[in-house]
Formats: structure tokens, sequence, C-alpha cells
């Protein structure tokens, strides 16, 4: 009976003490898709409030070359995406994982939050749940953002 009690406040204390996930405030998330030759990139900036704002991009560091398209995400998905990237952090320790592309059809996919970047989520998560998470929630976003 004491060796079950004994035991029953270990776990309780190991429940008690496992760090909680918080992503920081702060930064709003933004997914880059860089296009291609033939394919205007984007640039998707995912507010806390669940508003994405969706701009086309010609190339890196150009401007917006349409009027930016803005979306109401649901709330479990914005969550869920910033609870992802709260457990990935580092973003730059998550396994950059490289895969056979074209040099003029070639397009990358990342994840930045503040001065964290993803490694290039389009070469697939190489066994890395953390990666899968964050692959699955861009995956949910893109979809709803091309409407």
């Amino acid at each position: 009976m004491a060796r079950t009690f004994v035991g029953l406040l270990l776990v309780a204390a190991a429940v008690r003490a496992a760090p909680k996930v918080v992503p920081p405030a702060g930064p709003n998330v933004v997914i880059i898709g860089s296009g291609s030759t033939n394919a205007a990139g984007f640039q998707i900036e995912v507010l806390r409030s669940g508003v994405a704002v969706m701009s086309t991009v010609q190339g890196p560091g150009e401007r917006a070359t349409a009027s930016p398209k803005r979306v109401q995400l649901p709330a479990a998905m914005v969550r869920r995406l910033y609870e992802d990237l709260g457990v990935a952090m580092p973003l730059a320790a998550l396994p950059a994982v490289h895969c056979m592309k074209s040099a003029s059809f070639g397009t990358s996919m990342t994840i930045h939050w503040g001065k964290e970047q993803t490694p290039d989520l389009n070469c697939g998560a190489g066994g890395n749940r953390v990666m899968g998470n964050l692959i699955r929630d861009v995956q949910k976003i893109l979809p709803l953002m091309r409407k």
C-alpha cells in the first residue's frame, strides 16, 4: 500500500514538473513559398487572431505584386501552428532534409517566426515528428489561402 502511494506521488510530481510549451508572445508567423521560374512566390502572415494575409511576390526581397488576400483561419488551426512552432524551437536545430529539385522549377517553403526559420519544408520531414507537424500545419493552411 505504501509503495503504491509513493509511486503515485512520484508520477504526480513528474507530470507537474514536465515543462509545458507556451509559445512566446511576439512576432507573427510568416510562411514563405519561394516560387520558381514559372510560378510566383508567396508570403502568408498568420496573426494570432487567426487572420492570415497572403501576398504574391516575384522574387526574394521584392514587394507584393498583387493586392493581399485576407482569410480568417480556424482558431484551432492557428493555435496548433503556434504550439507546434513553440515545441520546435529553436527552428535552426530542426534537421535539414535535402531533396532533388530542378534548378529552374524547384521551390522551397519555410516558416519564419521572429529571427527563427525552419529548413525547407518541401523536402519532407525526414522521419522527424516535429518537422512533420509543421508540414501538416502548412498543408492545412495553404488550401484555405488559395480558395
